[in-house]
């Protein structure tokens, strides 16, 4: 286990980082978290090309399902909870975080035609190297869990983006296939069930509303992020709340996307 995770290098990196720097890395990390996807992802959505960010959307939704389903497989443990600077839970193979910012910003910077195609990778590859950077020196990952999860990603993205080819329903569809792999790989839990719940909701949204692809005007914007920001926020506490009640965390994950999804369009009719 210690090989292929590159233990004694994972601890090499954390004691060569000072403690003052180290702390600046917390909130680095976030960069690569659901929370700040999800604000980011819905923001995204709302007020630019909804076809390509609904993509983008599912796409980490499925790398999501992706890593944690892998995490059930391997089952391997986290450093030990001395060494880090934040409470981290459940297994440490691979780095969901490291999955996440490099679906997020490999797939931003495949699916957005703004600027130069080479600055647009190498920005996104310093944001996926500073959040997988952070979870090694903070504590909750090794140098090989992070490595492993932005590999896995990387593939996941250059394979996923030639098949749904700009498609949200496919995309959605896709992610939903890898939340009922996760589910079955890695059993119930709030991960899984999430995960699976907020595909789904996601794939019956966007089929039965097909909404329109363009941005939305300044009026339209100031609304959907008013009302629709307090909303997913809203959602997620109580999808939180629910802990272990599996059938309310699923309705409440298919709820929640779906609910972003439709939001442009209900605005948009009124």
């Amino acid at each position: 286990m210690n090989a292929f995770r590159l233990v004694p290098f994972s601890e090499t990196i954390r004691d060569a980082v000072p403690p003052s720097v180290a702390e600046w890395f917390v909130p680095a990390t976030e960069l690569g978290g659901v929370a700040f996807a999800l604000a980011f992802l819905c923001l995204l959505y709302w007020l630019t090309d909804r076809n390509r960010a609904a993509t983008l959307t599912a796409l980490v939704l499925g790398g999501a399902a992706l890593v944690v389903g892998l995490k059930g497989v391997f089952a391997l443990p986290r450093p030990p909870v001395e060494t880090a600077l934040v409470v981290a839970t459940g297994y440490g193979f691979p780095s969901g975080h490291a999955v996440i910012a490099t679906v997020l910003y490999g797939g931003l910077a495949a699916l957005v035609d703004a600027g130069r195609r080479g600055v647009r990778y190498a920005c996104a590859a310093i944001l996926i190297v500073v959040v997988s950077l952070s979870r090694v020196v903070i504590g909750v990952h090794y140098v090989g869990d992070v490595f492993a999860g932005a590999a896995l990603a990387a593939a996941f993205l250059w394979v996923a983006l030639r098949l749904v080819r700009g498609r949200p329903q496919r995309a959605f569809a896709l992610a939903a296939g890898l939340g009922a792999f996760a589910y079955a790989a890695a059993g119930p839990s709030v991960n899984t069930v999430t995960v699976f719940g907020a595909s789904v909701g996601g794939a019956l949204a966007w089929y039965v509303l097909d909404p329109a692809a363009h941005p939305a005007t300044r009026l339209e914007a100031a609304t959907l992020a008013l009302v629709g920001i307090p909303a997913v926020v809203g959602i997620r506490v109580a999808t939180e709340a629910a802990g272990t009640l599996f059938p309310l965390v699923f309705a409440l994950s298919v709820l929640l996307v779906g609910f972003v999804v439709a939001l442009p369009v209900v605005v948009a009719e009124l």
